[in-house]
């Protein structure tokens, strides 16, 4: 049975519109309220996707931009699907929605949803202004403590088992609570590689804390400037090359610039924009005692790296030939390769 084209129904008036949107155009508010992709999730949408069952993305219309409460790793699934181009995706639009309202959609969202961490869940009821959730916050904060909200925020004073903590304050209330964690603050110290270290913290997971902790110093305009690039360009290139942070080369930023201007085609202003963000993101790594140095300093993003790569070339070729020609002739090649660089 095929029904009209009337979009009116009789007792029926939904909250939404149904819209197609290109996927260029939708921001993921990771830094605010929204987790992070998981990439093998959006691999499963992908392998068993079926246009007929799937659940349109869930999306808030504010300040003339598409926010996406819900739905974030289905539009992934389908720009995965079209060779990783974005796409139109059919969304559910909704308008007249605070950011506080989003949240909290966000931090009840149900069904077939993949479930929230329990600090993912918090933060978005603390953004939505759940009094409860800010009470709990607060009553934290107040002994010296922090929460990890995607445990990944490594600094002092921080405590992970967002969902641990919760359930002893509702349990043991706020007074009992705080006393607990006052002796655990004075016999821990807050200092946080007693209980986790960074020797494998990921390229993409620098730049998301860096991302996070820049929230409140820099303006709403320039924040949602930085977060589209690291979320639409950055962190997705560095994701597919799986580069621990420590393993990051100056060569590694080169080749990154490279394939952006050579494949993606990314104008000047562009390029300069992102070495910016990037030098910041860097430097906060360095000022953390990750990095001994900031990697990017030394790289021009609009320049054809040919010939720096050429010059690796010519000394890996030199080390191998080494133990090949005789003294003399290999003293000869160096001469001229190290002259030459």
């Amino acid at each position: 049975m095929r029904l009209n084209d009337n979009t009116t129904f009789i007792g029926i008036n939904p909250p939404y519109q149904l819209s197609v949107i290109h996927s260029s155009k939708l921001i993921y508010p990771r830094e605010i309220y929204q987790r992070g992709v998981e990439r093998k999730r959006v691999e499963l949408i992908a392998r068993d996707f079926n246009e007929y069952i799937v659940n349109e993305p869930k999306v808030s219309f504010r300040n003339g931009r598409y926010y996406v409460m819900d739905g974030q790793h289905t539009i992934e699934g389908c720009i995965l699907l079209n060779g990783g181009e974005d796409r139109p995706i059919l969304c559910k639009v909704y308008t007249g929605l605070t950011m506080e309202q989003e949240a909290l959609l966000f931090a009840e969202q149900n069904g077939h949803a993949a479930p929230l961490s329990a600090g993912i869940r918090l933060r978005a009821k603390v953004v939505g202004g759940d009094a409860p959730s800010k009470a709990f916050v607060a009553a934290t904060n107040r002994v010296g403590l922090s929460l990890n909200y995607d445990s990944m925020q490594l600094s002092d004073y921080r405590i992970s088992c967002v969902g641990t903590a919760l359930k002893l304050y509702d349990q043991l209330g706020e007074e009992i609570y705080c006393e607990a964690l006052r002796h655990i603050v004075e016999a821990w110290e807050g200092r946080p590689d007693s209980l986790q270290q960074v020797g494998d913290l990921s390229v993409p997971e620098c730049l998301t804390r860096w991302l996070r902790e820049s929230v409140m110093n820099l303006s709403p305009d320039t924040y949602g400037r930085y977060a589209y690039d690291m979320g639409r360009v950055i962190i997705p290139y560095f994701e597919r090359k799986r580069l621990s942070l420590k393993a990051l080369t100056p060569r590694d930023l080169e080749t990154f610039f490279r394939y952006e201007r050579q494949q993606e085609e990314a104008t000047v202003q562009q390029l300069l924009d992102w070495h910016r963000e990037l030098t910041d993101a860097l430097q906060y790594a360095v000022d953390s005692n990750w990095l001994k140095a900031n990697p990017v300093k030394t790289v021009d993003p609009c320049l054809d790296n040919s010939p720096v790569l050429f010059n690796d070339f010519l000394m890996d070729w030199l080390k191998m030939m080494k133990s090949r020609v005789a003294i003399t002739i290999y003293a000869n090649y160096e001469i001229v390769i190290t002259r030459r660089r």
